[in-house]
């Protein structure tokens, strides 16, 4: 019921966001259209920002979540694909939102699946689970999660050649840390030196 809820609230927001700006959103606006009390409101989300952490936590995650995938560049080709779907609205978000307020649920579905793809690969068995390791994971899905909204702002048509290109780069220089990791004065150096 909670996750029903919640939908309802958010696919009404999306639907008042074709309309008008976000600034012009009122809970009242939302809670009159969807027919609920603003108590509702306020027992599932702290205000319409929420709500759109929400609604781009859900977006980046369900659509794609289901399904398997062999490679980064092809859940990426997927998420920009549910991204072109929604662009209007992901655009109001990027151009309305600051954008750490977004980033920390993009971060997360990034992250999430960065780590599920190199736990599939073979090559990538031995990891373990360094400090190191994860501050590249932290750090690469953070210009990743950047890199995507600088897509949407920018109004980039999608072209898949170039987002598997960019994915790949990616993925190259995490490997890159994963094989120095055996080695971390070379891949991170405890000193600088001048």
């Amino acid at each position: 019921m909670c996750y029903a809820t919640k939908r309802k609230i958010a696919d009404c927001v999306k639907r008042l966001m074709r309309r008008q700006d976000i600034s012009r959103i009122t809970i009242q606006d939302i809670m009159d259209e969807t027919g609920m009390s603003r108590q509702s409101f306020y027992y599932h989300f702290k205000d319409i920002y929420d709500v759109l952490e929400w609604i781009v936590q859900k977006d980046f995650k369900e659509p794609i979540s289901d399904t398997e995938y062999g490679s980064m560049e092809e859940w990426v080709c997927d998420l920009f694909r549910m991204i072109e779907k929604e662009h209007s609205f992901y655009q109001k978000i990027v151009s309305e939102v600051e954008w750490p307020r977004i980033i920390r649920n993009i971060k997360l579905s990034l992250k999430e699946q960065m780590t599920e793809i190199f736990a599939q690969d073979e090559r990538h068995t031995n990891r373990g689970q360094t400090e190191e390791w994860d501050s590249c994971m932290d750090i690469f899905s953070t210009a990743f999660g950047y890199y995507i909204l600088d897509c949407i702002y920018r109004r980039k048509a999608f072209s898949e050649k170039k987002v598997i290109q960019d994915t790949r780069y990616i993925m190259m220089m995490l490997e890159n840390v994963q094989e120095n990791a055996k080695n971390p004065i070379v891949a991170f150096p405890r000193k600088m030196v001048m």
